[in-house]
This record gives C-alpha cells, structure tokens and sequence, in this order.
C-alpha cells in the first residue's frame, strides 16, 4: 500500500501554522499540528502513535488527512452538528416542558392553577375534609416567589437559544 502524503503549497502551510498557534481550541491546534507532522514527511501512523500529545489511533489520524484532502482546512476543523457533549442543564432548552406555574402553551391552566381549583391533581394535597389544612396548603402553593428565585425564573425565561457548538 503506498504511503500517504500531504503535499502543501506556501499559503497552505501558512494557513496550517497559523491555525496551528491561534486556533481557539485545543483539538483544532492538535489537528492542524497533525497535517504539519504528515506534510514533513512523517507517516500518519506514526504521527498517531507518536507525534502528538496524546497518542491516537492511526484511523483517527487518516480521517482527519482526508477531510483535510477534501476541504483543505475547513474540512479539518469542522465537527458534524449533533457531535460532542451536550450541555447538562439549559432552562431555555427547545421542547422543555415550562415550570409549575407557568402557563401552557395552548393558553390552558398550568399545573398551579389546576391545584388552587381545588384539583385532585396534586398528590401533596391534604384531604378534602380539613378545611384548614387545605387553606393553607393552598397558600404555600400559591404562594409569591422569594426574590432570588423571581430573578432567577426571570432569567431563565429570557435567556437566548443555544446556537450550534464549534
């Protein structure tokens, strides 16, 4: 099988160096040192092995040569969208279901106005026969929010949609 090589014009290796020092993130550096390695005449396998920080496998180095065939360097610093680690709370979050009190999307009765009717929905709910204890379980529930949590709700709700991940 013949040996794979990357063979780089002037403004190619410059773009290389320059993606190389500057790249905003460590992964892209990392690739743009790998076609550097390969360009001077080292094997991709061994550039795998050895030639980076990190030892990688010898295929994970081949694709990067060959998006870097492809697309010259945007195809080496591109990650398909849907890739990478996803966020682990986002309260903006398309398809979140909104939060107790808030008002359905449809305009029905959210889940606090269904329990101040006096709903069976509520399962932290007294018995219907203490009138008292109902009373004031129906205050606790609809009762204002202190002002950290306001601000915080506040927040959440007009937060911008996360756009896509580099």
């Amino acid at each position: 099988m013949p040996r794979r090589s990357l063979p780089l014009t002037e403004v190619q290796r410059a773009s290389l160096i320059q993606a190389r020092a500057t790249a905003p993130r460590p992964w892209q550096r990392e690739r743009a040192t790998a076609m550097l390695k390969i360009a001077d005449g080292m094997p991709p396998a061994a550039v795998a092995r050895h030639g980076l920080l990190k030892p990688r496998d010898p295929d994970t180095v081949y694709t990067w040569l060959a998006n870097y065939l492809a697309a010259d360097l945007p195809g080496l610093l591109f990650i398909r969208p849907g890739r990478g680690r996803k966020p682990a709370f986002f309260p903006c979050a398309p398809g979140r279901p909104p939060g107790p009190g808030a008002p359905a999307a449809d305009g029905a009765a959210g889940p606090r106005d269904l329990r101040a009717a006096g709903s069976a929905l509520d399962p932290g709910a007294p018995p219907s026969g203490s009138g008292l204890a109902a009373a004031a379980h129906v205050r606790r529930t609809l009762a204002p929010l202190p002002p950290a949590r306001r601000e915080l709700a506040a927040r959440a709700r007009s937060c911008p949609q996360p756009g896509p991940l580099l």
